[in-house]
Parts: structure tokens; sequence; C-alpha cells
């Protein structure tokens, strides 16, 4: 049986940007050919809903995101692929928002998606501003907020049974300290956790992070 990694794409995005911009029949070829021509199974799920669209990862008035992530899209893979049952042979992974989301997975379901990939992502789920993601998806309350919110999750639970790889573009100074400053925090709270600065590589444009070949080393 094979492991799984899902990925999630970014926003603006659809699931196929990973086929194309980002890549993954190349990147995943070339990972096949160095282990014995076997690959895992990939399923790009799509947690937005439109190309626009910022559900946040959560179960809230925009939309039951958590649960789709957390238990649909397993229970999918499990009833109709060949896949190891196994969560310690799944993996999440996304770019820039699928980022931010792999990281809320690994936070909250570590017993489903005990390995991530946060490409180029923020620390917590956001819709542009605090306040106004507090209003629109959390009916205003920093309590329930702070229930899902990865940083307050690893500053208060051990994982150590977690690991995952915070990768960002040598190029996104913005997004620098605040990749940096998660990846300490994983670490902290027991999690087996590396940040790797790609280099020539940005969140977007001609060297985008996801189709980095590091993110599967």
């Amino acid at each position: 049986m094979f492991p799984v990694l899902v990925l999630l794409a970014g926003q603006p995005g659809q699931p196929k940007d990973w086929f194309t911009g980002g890549r993954l029949a190349t990147t995943m070829n070339t990972f096949a050919h160095g282990h014995g021509g076997l690959a895992p199974v990939v399923v790009v799920a799509d947690a937005t809903g439109s190309t626009w669209g910022n559900p946040l990862c959560v179960d809230s008035p925009l939309g039951n995101a958590a649960t789709y992530l957390a238990q649909d899209v397993p229970a999918w893979i499990t009833t109709h692929l060949q896949v190891d049952r196994d969560p310690t042979n799944w993996a999440i992974g996304g770019l820039s928002l699928g980022g931010t989301c792999a990281l809320q997975m690994a936070t909250n379901y570590p017993d489903v998606y005990p390995t991530f990939l946060d490409l180029s992502g923020d620390p917590e789920p956001t819709l542009g501003d605090h306040q106004q993601t507090l209003v629109v998806a959390f009916g205003g309350s920093q309590q329930a907020f702070d229930k899902i919110d990865p940083m307050t999750l690893l500053r208060g639970h051990r994982y150590p049974n977690s690991a995952g790889a915070f990768l960002v573009g040598d190029h996104d100074h913005d997004l620098q300290p605040r990749m940096h400053a998660a990846c300490e925090a994983a670490a902290a709270a027991g999690m087996d956790v590396h940040y790797v600065e790609v280099r020539g590589a940005t969140i977007s444009g001609s060297g985008p992070v996801a189709s980095s070949p590091r993110w599967t080393g």
C-alpha cells in the first residue's frame, strides 16, 4: 500500500495549479526515480471551493472546511484508492493559504495528519484583517479563534509524534520572520521540523516555492 500526500492550493488558486505552475507530475516522477519507481498517492483537494474563496480551513459560517479535510477527504481516499491506512504514512501540504491550512490540520488533527508541508503559509488563518476574521468566521470571539489557531495550539499542546517542513522563498522577506517563528513554535511543542529558505524562489512568479524539488526532500 502507498503513502498519501494531500496537497492544497493557495488563494487565488485552484487545485490544477499544482499540475501547472507547481509541476507536480514532474516532481513526483523525479521522486519515484530516486525511490525504486515508487511515489506517494497524491490527492489535490479543493479546500477553497473557488479561485478566490477562503473558508479558512475551519468549520464556520463560511463552510465546514475542517470537516471536509479531516474527515471527508480521508474517507474518500481510503474508500477509493489503494493506500496505507496508517496515518503515520500520511502528509498534508500546501502553498500560501494551503500552507496555512496544512499547519492548521497538523495542529488541530495530528492523528489524521501527523506530517505536514507548509510552503510560504501564514502562521494563522486570516481574511486579511484579524478583526474581520473574528467577525466573519468566529462570531467575533477571540476565544473561538484561539481554539483552532496553530500558534495558540503549539503553545498549549505537545506534538511528539508530528513532523513537518516550513519552506519559503529567499526573496519573500516579509514571510520569512513569520515562517521562522512558526517553525520555532512547532519545535518547542515537540514536533520534528525544519525551516528552509529556497534559493531564488518566491511565493509566486518565475521561481515558485511549489516547484522546488526541496519540498520532497
